[in-house]
């Protein structure tokens, strides 16, 4: 569809050329007489060089610029508008699927399983162009600094360092809209990202674990266990139970083995997770995740109290 459109523009802005531009056409005629001249002579004639003709197609395609620039074009409005230039839509390059057909899964597996994440409306308004650190003084200023820094770093090493990250700190010190601002440029670069909540998170690990076995049951715990990076927002929410305990464990395990990435935030500190969890839980995290501690007064009652 996307090929489809750019072609039918392209196709209206030559017509619109051809009839604004007095002998635009006539050059596109000569062009298509000189390669057609060259082709027949090139078989009549085996071994002829075609540098004769590269240089008269060279002359016509100069003088159709000079004619556009003259009538107030940019010589690029001739160009199809393809979405994706690096596999001009076609969703590959050569044999292997383009980064715009990859992320375009992901939207389309999103929009299926995923709705409730609400991750599209997230990366939307928490993204690193909405950052502000003037809500920041003092200490917390410089937390929530490192905090970016390190986001960067995870994002910029995301195809070469395997590494998970661990926000800590308080109700509304920016550990979810940093979660989001990861997401969003992690999506950006053609990579899978699935965020839930906590309790979303395990009430999608429950339904999986009800229906395993069923033909037709979404294969949602391989996505969870297999998707590129995985983020869950605000663990220690969820009702807590052994249930929790085990399938936690499970995600966080196979996806170490799998050298996949995982963001978790959390108000909770490390004491009270190991209290809620188990050790061996707080193991997994406390040996493979960078912790990143987040401090300072609730942001969204700040803003809120500014606005009033």
């Amino acid at each position: 569809m996307r090929r489809n459109k750019a072609e039918r523009i392209h196709r209206e802005r030559m017509d619109e050329i051809r009839t604004r531009i007095p002998g635009y056409s006539e050059l596109e005629d000569e062009a298509t007489d000189i390669a057609i001249r060259y082709a027949r002579r090139a078989i009549s004639e085996p071994g002829t060089g075609l540098g004769e003709m590269d240089s008269a197609l060279d002359r016509i395609e100069s003088r159709k610029t000079d004619l556009l620039r003259e009538n107030g074009y940019d010589p690029a409005y001739t160009e199809i508008p393809y979405t994706c230039p690096d596999c001009r839509d076609t969703g590959y390059i050569g044999a292997q699927k383009c980064h715009c057909f990859r992320q375009a899964q992901m939207h389309m597996l999103y929009d299926m399983l995923y709705d409730k994440s609400h991750l599209h409306g997230l990366t939307e308004t928490d993204n690193f162009s909405t950052l502000r650190e003037d809500l920041f003084t003092g200490e917390d200023l410089e937390h929530f600094r490192e905090a970016v820094r390190r986001c960067h770093d995870f994002i910029d090493k995301f195809d070469t360092d395997y590494d998970n990250l661990l926000f800590v700190g308080n109700v509304g010190t920016g550990k979810s809209f940093l979660s989001s601002c990861i997401a969003r440029e992690i999506l950006m670069s053609g990579h899978s990202v699935i965020y839930f909540s906590a309790s979303d998170f395990f009430d999608a690990c429950a339904d999986t674990a009800f229906r395993r076995g069923d033909d037709d049951a979404p294969a949602a715990d391989n996505d969870l266990y297999d998707c590129d990076l995985l983020i869950i927002d605000d663990l220690g929410t969820e009702y807590a139970n052994q249930f929790v305990n085990s399938e936690l464990f499970s995600c966080l395990n196979a996806r170490h083995n799998k050298r996949r990435s995982t963001i978790i935030s959390t108000n909770l500190s490390l004491r009270h997770l190991q209290e809620r969890y188990s050790d061996r839980i707080l193991s997994r995290i406390t040996g493979y995740y960078t912790i990143l501690k987040l401090t300072g007064p609730d942001l969204r009652m700040k803003l809120r109290t500014a606005n009033n």
